[in-house]
């Protein structure tokens, strides 16, 4: 399996590549009022509006400024039976990389400072740990809805 590694602080995490549309440089989404503390706005991507997830935000993370690194990753999610793209801020993109399923190594769920349920599996390379996310588990029903809702709003 092929992922995209990125930076969100120090710490390494992995998605599959297939659900990274786009690399988008760092912009500033326009605040939309009475959203969830991790999403950031929206942005305009070629005539589409789509929500930006302050990836530290969700994952309970401190919030320092972002550096000239930091970019906007545009991924596709599959929730239940629907599909949606949002951007989600991070640190810096990192590599595209292959990681055998024989390499990914459970992890327990003590000493993570984020949901266990986020984290499919972790990958050591070199002096490296990269945690591969499971990018569908962290959008639950309920934040997902929020987010739908806050599309509909915008193109009203």
């Amino acid at each position: 399996m092929t992922y995209f590694v990125f930076h969100i602080l120090e710490e390494l995490f992995a998605i599959e590549i297939d659900r990274v549309i786009n690399v988008l440089e760092m912009s500033d989404p326009t605040p939309v009022p009475e959203t969830p503390d991790y999403l950031e706005g929206i942005i305009n991507v070629r005539g589409e509006l789509l929500p930006v997830v302050n990836a530290r935000a969700k994952f309970g993370m401190p919030q320092p400024p972002f550096s000239k690194d930091a970019c906007i990753l545009l991924l596709e999610i599959h929730a239940r039976q629907e599909q949606f793209r949002l951007g989600l801020m991070v640190d810096r993109a990192d590599d595209v990389i292959g990681i055998p399923d024989e390499k990914l190594e459970q992890i327990p769920d003590m000493g993570l400072n984020m949901n266990p349920d986020y984290v499919k599996a972790a990958f050591n390379r070199e002096q490296d740990i990269i945690f591969v996310l499971d990018i569908d588990e962290i959008f639950s029903h309920k934040q997902v809805t929020e987010i739908k809702e806050l599309k509909e709003q915008q193109k009203g």
